[in-house]
């Protein structure tokens, strides 16, 4: 095989293992058992590549792969920890009775453990309804009782209610964006938005289990699927390098095999030519010579020119291999990232939604921490919504979300990390910014929002919000954190709206 196929060989399989090293770096982070697999991996595709040991390892990785279910633990891990805030609410509630306490410190219990498993998930979730269902229930005193007494508690199981609700809200927007046809969801968005009974909550509870479990599963197979054609292709192109490199090998043989013959050839005329005296008679012997060498070189040739049309078709096979396992690796790629941003990301008004707000609170909370950086959370709530929409319909109600969403957004800092909390609240988290200034910061935002031009029905509106913020104590919890800062809102919208409250 002469310099320049060769050459392109060698470029082919360069690519091959580079292409695959990036694989594996893409798949790193997996788990501990296919990081270890893939630096293996690594090792036999760097420097000289060994592609035949590197096979064996594709081979014990793609099992591994196919369970890889980091995703779906990652998601079990936030959804566990939205359920003990929920859990931890009923507990707080000043009528619940002791036997129901013990029942929660239980699930508390429960929820702490490690939670491995879909099953376990939804074992956990019908436990916590079971909770809010007996809490309903036992929110119903006995005569005797006086009536503020029951007000109270009446009121805290609405508040747990709402946040149930608005959860269940934020998870169906979610699903109905990647499936705005499903009248399942449709009616259960319905329901929810109009109101429900805790017969009803229950029920889109279990309508809802639902659509995640499918979701799941079908996110589940369609990821196995993609990662068994990236393996085939894997395995087909390593099929086709380790042809190319087998018949490599044997036109390399064959040509020093004919070299040597042709040597041979050679020598021999050489010892004849010495010993033959007469000139037609060394003549003759010269033409036989001549012939044997025109034959070796012609069947040569021909072998040469079939075996070098086999490795050029293997050649471009592979090329092929490579092209679709590219477009396949990135579109697969592509897929992982919508399907991320769909889950992080509030369909009503395109801002990162509680789930990404969860995730980003306790990095920074931790950033905080280890780097001595001060830390506030504003929770914000846009002042008489309920009248907007009553008033003008919900429509109204959904574009002035909108409007306020891109306003903020647009007004951003690169320390400030906004996220919509549900209903008409946002949660804005401020890195590096100190108690000193926060609340001019805050009245700055607050007093951009007031001078947004709304008009509904053609009649001018002044749109207004409320603004509760707290700064991070070292040591406290996310759910503590925010309760701060809630409690900060409750303030400024119990004293006259439009303004803001600082928990320190």
């Amino acid at each position: 095989m002469d310099a320049l196929k060769q050459k392109a060989l060698k470029k082919y399989s360069d690519n091959l293992a580079q292409l695959i090293t990036r694989l594996s770096a893409f798949y790193e982070g997996t788990n501990t058992t296919i990081d270890a697999e893939l630096k293996i991996l690594r090792g036999h595709l760097s420097g000289k590549p060994d592609f035949s040991l590197a096979a064996v390892s594709i081979n014990k990785l793609s099992p591994l792969l196919m369970d890889g279910d980091q995703h779906v633990r990652h998601q079990i891990k936030n959804k566990v920890a939205d359920l003990q805030a929920t859990v931890k609410k009923i507990q707080q509630l000043d009528q619940t009775p002791e036997e129901l306490r013990r029942s929660i410190a239980q699930q508390l219990t429960s929820l702490s453990a490690p939670t491995t498993s879909l099953e376990q998930m939804f074992s956990h979730l019908f436990s916590a309804v079971s909770l809010v269902e007996t809490c309903v229930k036992s929110s119903h005193l006995p005569e005797g009782n006086n009536e503020s007494n029951s007000s109270g508690v009446d009121g805290a199981v609405d508040e747990v209610k709402t946040e149930i609700v608005s959860e269940l809200l934020q998870w169906v927007d979610v699903y109905a964006r990647k499936k705005p046809n499903d009248t399942e969801l449709i009616e259960l968005k319905t329901v929810l938005a109009e109101g429900l009974s805790e017969q009803q909550l229950l029920e889109s509870c279990l309508v809802l289990i639902r659509v995640i479990i499918n979701e799941t599963m079908l996110d589940a197979s369609a990821n196995g699927k993609a990662i068994q054609r990236i393996h085939a292709a894997i395995n087909k192109t390593d099929k086709h390098v380790a042809s190319s490199i087998s018949l490599s090998q044997k036109i390399t043989e064959r040509d020093n095999a004919q070299v040597e013959q042709i040597e041979g050839i050679l020598g021999e005329f050489d010892s004849s030519l010495k010993q033959q005296k007469d000139v037609e008679e060394l003549k003759t012997k010269a033409h036989e010579y001549i012939d044997q060498i025109r034959s070796e070189v012609h069947d040569k040739h021909k072998i040469n020119s079939s075996e070098q049309e086999k490795l050029m078709s293997l050649l471009v096979d592979m090329q092929a291999q490579l092209t679709s396992l590219q477009k396949q690796t990135l579109s697969y790629k592509k897929r992982l990232v919508e399907q991320k941003n769909s889950l992080y990301t509030d369909p009503l008004t395109g801002v990162p939604n509680r789930l990404a707000y969860n995730e980003r609170a306790v990095k920074a909370m931790s950033f905080a921490e280890t780097q001595n950086d001060p830390l506030a959370l504003s929770v914000i709530d846009i002042d008489h919504f309920k009248s907007i929409n009553d008033q003008y319909g919900h429509a109204a109600g959904d574009r002035t979300l909108q409007v306020i969403a891109k306003n903020l957004m647009k007004n951003l800092r690169p320390n400030e990390f906004l996220a919509r909390w549900g209903g008409e609240e946002f949660a804005l988290l401020m890195q590096n910014q100190s108690d000193k200034n926060l609340k001019s910061r805050l009245d700055e935002m607050r007093e951009e929002l007031s001078q947004l031009p709304f008009k509904f029905k053609q009649t001018p509106v002044k749109i207004t919000a409320s603004f509760g913020a707290s700064c991070y104590k070292n040591g406290e919890t996310l759910q503590q954190f925010f309760e701060r800062a809630d409690k900060a809102l409750y303030s400024a919208k119990k004293t006259g709206r439009n303004r803001v409250i600082i928990e320190l």
